[in-house]
């Protein structure tokens, strides 16, 4: 299954935290990919 980009946020200096708001249905699936420099972290929901 190929990855689908939803949205994307990115942090600069200035900001603590990222914040993303957005609507699921009962059962769907998505993922979170944090990234910096070349490591990347994937977490996986169900809603």
């Amino acid at each position: 299954m190929a990855e689908e980009v939803f949205s994307q946020v990115e942090a600069n200096e200035e900001e603590r935290y990222l914040s993303l708001e957005f609507t699921a249905g009962i059962s769907e699936i998505f993922s979170i990919k944090f990234s910096l420099g070349n490591n990347e972290l994937v977490e996986n929901f169900v809603i």
